[in-house]
Order: structure tokens, then sequence, then C-alpha cells
């Protein structure tokens, strides 16, 4: 949003600002709009941007509360049935794993790199992934494409899609070539 009309050079000095006054999507959805418009008046359409900002966060906390009963009854329908599945998919992007009651819980790995992971310790379920789709994105207010393929490359770290942008093809590019150069370091040292 702080992006749209204008260039990186003249968000960077108001983005350490804006953060401070909006360091979550809550406060943000609570923003006072006149208050963040002042903040962001260097980059112009202040009204516009504060007035979507606000918009956006609201929409994306309503995204996570949606996902998360989804989550939630997800979980209560696989425990009450007793079902256990290694990693599947809903359509809605949220993977789990049960665990057999033989397996202790310490021995999986809790590492992710998505939102959040949360444990249910009767059934020994627990979140395996946490992520919104492209069309969960695209749904939001202001996000169009460059929104859906930021998010795959940032936040999912998925370098292998097709990207439009001049700068987001720049990093995937620099990533892929990361990728190429420490696996031919990994295959060097085996």
């Amino acid at each position: 949003i702080l992006l749209n009309k204008t260039s990186r050079s003249q968000v960077d000095p108001v983005l350490l600002a804006f953060f401070q006054l909006c360091p979550d999507a809550e406060s943000a959805a609570k923003g006072d709009a006149e208050q963040i418009s002042e903040l962001i008046t260097p980059l112009g359409l202040m009204h516009k941007r504060s007035r979507a900002i606000i918009r956006f966060s609201k929409e994306y906390l309503e995204l996570i509360a949606r996902k998360e009963s989804l989550d939630l009854q997800i979980k209560e329908e696989h425990l009450i049935s007793g079902e256990e599945f290694d990693r599947c998919a809903n359509s809605d992007g949220i993977r789990y794993e049960v665990l057999s009651s033989a397996i202790p819980l310490v021995t999986k790995s809790l590492e992710t790199t998505k939102q959040c992971i949360h444990v249910k310790e009767e059934g020994f379920l627990r979140r395996q992934e946490f992520s919104f789709t492209t069309k969960d994105i695209l749904g939001l207010f202001n996000c169009g494409q460059y929104s859906a393929d930021a998010y795959q490359i940032f936040i999912q770290r998925r370098y292998n899609i097709p990207v439009n942008d001049y700068a987001l093809k720049m990093y995937v590019d620099y990533q892929r070539g990361r990728s190429k150069l420490l696996s031919s370091m990994v295959n060097d040292l085996l």
C-alpha cells in the first residue's frame, strides 16, 4: 500500500516511523486514519493510503480468524474420529500431522516458516503449516498479483513461480542462484 504509485526511496524514510505507530495488524486495524495520514504525507495520497491500511488490516485479521476457525473445526473432526494421517492439506492451505501416541511429540520437528504451530496434547494433533492461498491474498483489499507473488516468495519461500515484477524477479533469480551455489558446495563436500 505504501509502495503503490511511489518509489522505495520515498517509502524508506517513513517506514520505521510507520511501524513504530503500527507494529502489527491489530494496531493498524485500530489505527487513527488522521494520525497515519499525517505520518505518510510525504508519499502523497495519504488519506487514501491510511484508509487502505486500516481496511486491509481488518480484512487480514478477519481472514486469520476464519482460518483459525476452520483449523479448530478440522482438529475437532479428526480428534473425534481418531483418524490418523501423515501430512495432508485441505483446500484452504492448512496442513496437519496427527502423531501416533506411540511417538513422543518431542521427536518431531517443531520448525516452521509459516505463521504458527498449535499442539493439541490429547490427540497429538499439531498444526504443521498455516498458509494463505493465492485466492486468499487476492481477496484482501488492495492486493493484486504482486502481493500474491510477494507472499509466495517472502513467506512461503517459493522461488519456482513465474514473476512479472522486476524487483521480485531479481530477488527470485538471486535466490535461485544462491540455492544452486549452495547445492554445488554441498555436493563438493560430499
